[in-house]
C-alpha cells in the first residue's frame, strides 16, 4: 500500500479551519506559478523571432489591412529613410509643386509608376522618391530611389522579386536609361547610407540604386537593390513624367 505522503500526515492532524487555510494556500501557489507561466511564454513569444513557415506568418501589415491594428502602427514599420530622416535638410514642400520628375519602370515586379523629388514622407506617399544630392537617373554617377514597400502606393513591394540580370528602365530629363540588376544586399537601419549613398569609383559609370523596408512590416532592416546601365540613354515615351 503507498505510503501517505508527509504532508498528508501533518494536514490528518490539523483541525479542520487549519486544513481549509492549508488548502486555499495551496491553491494560490498554484495559480501564481500559472499566472507565471502564461507572463514566461508571452515575453519569449515577443522577444525572440518568428519561427514559423513563412507562408503561416501575419505581419503587422496584415493586421493594419484586417483592422486589427492602428494605422500609426502600421506606418511606423514602413519608413525607408527611418532615423536618418533628421539628417535630410529641412524644406517645406507645397502640395502643388510635388510634380513627377520621371518614370520607373521594372518589368519583374509589374511596376510602371511616377517618381519625385525628395525622400522626405510628404514625397514618398505619392510613390518613389529620388534622393537629393545624388546624380539623377542616367547622369554618371550612382542615383538613389527610396520607396514605401507596404504602405501608400508600396511602389518596391516586389524589390525581393529581382535577381541579377533583370531590367530597371528609369525616365529622367526626357531620356531613359536601361539598368541590369548587379546585386541585392539587406543591411541595418542604423548603416544602410554607407551601402545605398556611396558613389562609384568610375566616375563615368551610371549606376542606380533603390531601397525600402525589409522584411516586410518591419522597419529595422533594408533591402538594397543595385543595378548598372548597359547601354546608351534612348529617347522617352511621351508618357514620361507623368502620373
Amino acid at each position: 500500500m503507498e505510503r501517505p505522503r508527509s504532508h498528508d500526515r501533518t494536514e490528518r492532524l490539523l483541525p479542520p479551519r487549519r486544513l481549509q487555510r492549508a488548502a486555499l494556500r495551496r491553491e494560490r501557489r498554484r495559480r501564481r506559478l500559472a499566472r507565471a507561466g502564461v507572463i514566461a511564454v508571452a515575453l519569449v513569444a515577443l522577444l525572440l523571432p518568428d519561427l514559423r513557415p513563412p507562408a503561416t506568418r501575419v505581419s503587422l501589415v496584415d493586421r493594419f489591412l484586417a483592422g486589427q491594428v492602428p494605422f500609426s502602427s502600421a506606418r511606423v514599420q514602413d519608413d525607408p529613410i527611418g532615423i536618418h530622416a533628421a539628417a535630410l535638410p529641412v524644406v517645406e514642400v507645397p502640395e502643388d509643386t510635388l510634380v513627377p520628375i520621371g518614370r520607373v519602370v521594372i518589368p519583374k515586379m509589374g511596376l510602371d509608376t511616377a517618381y519625385h523629388s525628395g525622400v522626405h514622407e510628404a514625397v514618398l506617399e505619392r510613390g518613389p522618391g529620388h534622393w537629393p544630392g545624388t546624380p539623377l537617373p542616367g547622369q554618371p554617377g550612382n542615383a538613389v530611389l527610396s520607396g514605401h514597400r507596404t504602405t501608400f502606393t508600396a511602389p518596391f513591394n516586389g524589390l525581393d522579386l529581382l535577381v541579377p540580370g533583370d531590367e530597371v528602365r528609369v525616365e529622367s530629363g526626357g531620356r531613359t536609361t536601361v539598368y541590369r540588376v548587379t546585386g541585392t544586399t539587406i543591411e541595418p537601419e542604423a548603416t544602410y547610407p554607407d551601402v545605398v549613398l556611396p558613389q562609384p569609383a568610375d566616375p563615368a559609370e551610371r549606376t542606380i540604386t533603390m531601397f525600402a523596408c525589409h522584411p516586410k512590416g518591419s522597419a529595422q532592416q533594408r533591402i538594397v537593390v543595385k543595378a548598372t546601365a548597359y547601354d546608351d540613354p534612348r529617347p522617352a515615351s511621351p508618357a514620361a513624367g507623368g502620373e
